[in-house]
């Protein structure tokens, strides 16, 4: 699906736990959840998380869910999406963004769906030029950690 031919994606394993944990350390300060969440995300029927790599060697990933809404229908929800920061503005988030649209269409899904920081004004433009609508909605969550 790639239009460069040096660049693949492939479903993720177990064996890419260290290049997940890289990737997506470079969003958020804290990983250790990854090690404990990953082997639960690859074990979920209605999962995806796939590898972007160059000439064999990672740099990016994306994990998604498909859901089904009355809002909205089926659904590719596409939850972290990382491309490694030596390779970022190259057209890598790209290809991945564009994988996915292509495997919902190849699903039959009704769309993908993704939630995006506010203070990030150059992803909204990036989402933006791949087709994606600011909906204005708000994205709430509760934490459930320990007391």
């Amino acid at each position: 699906m790639s239009a460069c031919p040096d660049v693949s994606i492939r479903q993720a394993t177990l064996d890419d736990l260290s290049t997940v944990a890289a990737l997506y350390g470079q969003l958020a300060p804290e990983v250790w959840n990854v090690v404990r969440d990953f082997p639960a995300i690859l074990a979920d029927p209605n999962a995806v998380c796939l590898i972007e790599e160059e000439r064999g060697r990672p740099v990016g990933f994306v994990t998604a869910y498909i859901r089904t809404t009355l809002s909205c229908g089926r659904m590719l929800v596409v939850d972290e999406i990382a491309t490694d920061r030596d390779h970022r503005g190259r057209g890598y988030g790209q290809m991945l963004v564009d994988h996915c649209i292509e495997m919902a269409r190849e699903r039959g899904l009704d769309c993908v769906e993704l939630a995006c920081s506010v203070d990030r004004p150059e992803l909204h433009r990036f989402y933006e030029g791949r087709g994606f609508e600011d909906r204005r909605m708000r994205l709430y969550t509760l934490f459930l950690g320990e007391d």
